[in-house]
C-alpha cells in the first residue's frame, strides 16, 4: 500500500485491535456515515477499504464499550489538578491530547467540560485518531502507541461524571432549523465533493434532521438546502483547482532520475495504466478479440496462447450490443462464466466527469483493473473530426488510466483507401490517435476466420511485428491461436520514404529535389511525384529529414541536421 493512503493503513490496523472504525470529514470532523450503527457493531475490513479508498478521509474511532475505551480529551495547556497515569496518548491536530483508557465495563458518559479543558468521549462517542489531518492542516499523531499499553481509567473521572447533571438534549426548534441545516450541510460538504463522499454526507444530513429538528424538515426541503451548498462548495473548489503554479525540474535532475519499466495488462500488446483503442472495420473480430482479451485477463491466462497477461477483474461498457448479443459472443468463446467480468450493456454511459467519477469509484471498489468500451462513437456526442472535442473526450479516458485502470476502446476503421496505413484508417480526427498510449488495428479478410493484428504506436516501447491470429471452434469453447509474424504491405508514401531514407544514407552530397527524384526514381519508386512531394513534405515535418537553400533557389536535403554558418 502507499504511503498517501496512510489513513486507511491504520484504520485497518485499529480494525484489528478491536476498535469500531468510522470514516469522518476532513474539514468540519462530522461522521461521513450513520455512525451510530457502529456503536453496537463494528464495520468489516472490506467496509474500511471501500471507506478510506480516498486518502482525505479522516480516521474515527467510536468510543464506550464498542472499542473498550474511554478518552479524556485534555484542550488546555493549565494543569487540571487531577492525576493522569502513563496510557496510549495522542497530540491532537488542535494542539490538545487525548488520553486512552480502558472502559471500565460500566456506562461512562460522553461529557463536555467536565473539568475546565477537559471532556470524556465515552459510550455514545467517537474521537478522531492519527494519521488524520486537522482543519489547520495539522497531523493527529502518536504519543504513546495503543500497542504499548491502555491502562484502567481514573477512579476521579468516574466520580466527577457522577456529580455531573443531565446534558440538555433538547430538539431545534421549527424557526431555527433552516439556518441550522444550511450550517451542517456546509460542514458535512466543505470536503465531501466526490460522488462516494457526498452520498455518505447526504445520510448523515437525513439522520441529522430525524434526530435533532423538532418537527423534522420535510425531505424536499432538506434536500434543497444540501444541493445548495453543495454547488457553493463545487463551486469554490473549481476555484481553488484553476489556480496553476508551473513546476519544473532540470535536465540534470531529469537525466538522474530512475523510472520503472513498462508495466504490461497483455505482455508488450497492451500496457498498464493505458489507454488502447483496438480498430477494424465491420466483421472484423475487433468485439471477439476483445472479448478474448477481457477472458484471458479475469483469469491470468495467455492470450492467443502466445502473450503472458496480469491477472484482474474487467468492466465491460457496452453501448453498442445488447444482452442477448453479448452472451452469444460470449459462449462461442467459453461456457465457463465463472470469471470476474462485469458487464454494463446498453445502459446511457456517456464519458462526462460525473460518469467518469462514479465508473472510477465502483470500479475500485470491484478492484477492476480493465474496463472495455464498446464502441468509441456510442460513449460520446462530441464531433469525432474535431481536434478540440475529442481531447475534451480523451480526457476522460486518460483520467480513468490515471487512477491505475487499463482504458480499452474499440473503435471503426474509415473507408479504406489503399495509399494508407493502419493508424490512418482510424476514423475520426487525427487527435484521437495522438492522445492514445496503444492502438492496434484488426485486419480480417472477407469470409476468413484469419486476423491480422498490427501495432501501429505504442508509446512506451517499441511495436511489435503484425502478426496472425485464427479463431477455432472445437465445439466446447472457442479460441484463438497465434500464428505467428506476418508482412503488412506498406503504402506507395511509405515505401518511397524509406527508399528516400536509404537513398540518402549512402550520397556524399545533399542533394536537390530533382536530383533526389531522380535518385529515387532509378532505384525502383513507385507513384509519381506528386507523392514524392507529399513524402518529403511529412519527413520534414516529422523530424527525420532537414533542408536549406542551395544555388539559385534550389532545396538541399539531409537526414541530418545543417550546421549554421556563422556571419
Amino acid at each position: 500500500m502507499q504511503n498517501e493512503n496512510q489513513n486507511l493503513i491504520d484504520a485497518l490496523r485499529y480494525c484489528q485491535l478491536g476498535f469500531s472504525v468510522i470514516p469522518v470529514n476532513f474539514q468540519s470532523k462530522v461522521p461521513l456515515v450513520n455512525w451510530r450503527e457502529y456503536q453496537s457493531k463494528r464495520a468489516s475490513s472490506e467496509q474500511i477499504e471501500y471507506w478510506f479508498k480516498n486518502p482525505e478521509v479522516n480516521v474515527g474511532i467510536v468510543t464506550g464499550v464498542i472499542s473498550g475505551i474511554v478518552i479524556v480529551d485534555i484542550d488546555t495547556k493549565e494543569k487540571i489538578g487531577r492525576p493522569l497515569p502513563p496510557t496510549a496518548t495522542t497530540r491532537t491536530g488542535g494542539g490538545g491530547s487525548h488520553f486512552v483508557y480502558r472502559h471500565p465495563g460500566i456506562p461512562v458518559k460522553t461529557v463536555a467540560g467536565l473539568l475546565p479543558g477537559v471532556d470524556i468521549r465515552g459510550d455514545g462517542g467517537y474521537a478522531v485518531f492519527p494519521p488524520s489531518t486537522h482543519q489547520n492542516g495539522n497531523k493527529y499523531e502518536w504519543i504513546i502507541p495503543p500497542e504499548d499499553g491502555i491502562t484502567e481509567l481514573p477512579e476521579w473521572v468516574l466520580e466527577e461524571l457522577s456529580k455531573k447533571p443531565p446534558q440538555n438534549t433538547g430538539k431545534i426548534p421549527e424557526g431555527a432549523r433552516n439556518s441550522a441545516a444550511t450550517q451542517v450541510a456546509g460542514r458535512l460538504l466543505s470536503g465531501a465533493l466526490t460522488e462516494e463522499l457526498s452520498a455518505l454526507a447526504w445520510e448523515t444530513m437525513k439522520q441529522w434532521n430525524e434526530e435533532k429538528c423538532e418537527p423534522r424538515l420535510p425531505d424536499k426541503e432538506l434536500r434543497a438546502t444540501f444541493e445548495s451548498i453543495f454547488r457553493r462548495e463545487s463551486t469554490k473548489r473549481a476555484t481553488e483547482k484553476s489556480h496553476y503554479e508551473l513546476q519544473t525540474i532540470t535536465l540534470s535532475e531529469l537525466a538522474a532520475m530512475e523510472f520503472s519499466a513498462p508495466r504490461w495488462l497483455v505482455d508488450k500488446l497492451i500496457p498498464h495504466e493505458s489507454v488502447t483503442i483496438i480498430s477494424g472495420a465491420p466483421a472484423s473480430y475487433k468485439t471477439f478479440i476483445t472479448l478474448d482479451i477481457a477472458l484471458k485477463v479475469s483469469r491470468g491466462e495467455k492470450l492467443f496462447g502466445e502473450f503472458e497477461t496480469s491477472k484482474c477483474p474487467v468492466l465491460i461498457v457496452d453501448e453498442e450490443n445488447s444482452p442477448r448479443l453479448i452472451q452469444t459472443r460470449t459462449r462461442l468463446l467459453s461456457k465457463n462464466t465463472d470469471t470476474p467480468i462485469y458487464v454494463a450493456s446498453r445502459s446511457g454511459f456517456q464519458l462526462r466527469e460525473d460518469n467518469v467519477d462514479r465508473l472510477i469509484q465502483y470500479a475500485k471498489s470491484k478492484e477492476v483493473g480493465l474496463i472495455i468500451f464498446d464502441s468509441f462513437i456510442c460513449i460520446h456526442n462530441a464531433d469525432e473530426n474535431s481536434a478540440s472535442d475529442m481531447r475534451n473526450v480523451m480526457k476522460h479516458l486518460k483520467e480513468i488510466a490515471k487512477n491505475g485502470i487499463a482504458v480499452i476502446v474499440i473503435h471503426h476503421h474509415r473507408k479504406r483507401k489503399e495509399d494508407r496505413n493502419a493508424a490512418q484508417d482510424l476514423r475520426g480526427s487525427s487527435d484521437i490517435l495522438a492522445q492514445v498510449d496503444c492502438h492496434l488495428a484488426i485486419d480480417r479478410k472477407l469470409n476468413s476466420a484469419s486476423v491480422t493484428i498490427q501495432q501501429s504506436k505504442l508509446r512506451e516501447a517499441e511495436e511489435i511485428k503484425p502478426f496472425t491470429v485464427t479463431l477455432h471452434s472445437d465445439g466446447d469453447d472457442g479460441y484463438f491461436t497465434h500464428d505467428g509474424n506476418v508482412k503488412v504491405g506498406q503504402s506507395k508514401r511509405d515505401e518511397l520514404k524509406n527508399l528516400i531514407k536509404t537513398t540518402l544514407a549512402y550520397v556524399t552530397e545533399p542533394p536537390n529535389r530533382t536530383q533526389l527524384w531522380e535518385m529515387v526514381h532509378l532505384a525502383g519508386a513507385k507513384g509519381g511525384e506528386a507523392t514524392f512531394k507529399t513524402a518529403i513534405k511529412e519527413m520534414l515535418k516529422d523530424g527525420v529529414l532537414f533542408s536549406k537553400r542551395g544555388d539559385k533557389n534550389s532545396t538541399l536535403y539531409s537526414l541530418t541536421p545543417f550546421v549554421v554558418e556563422d556571419g
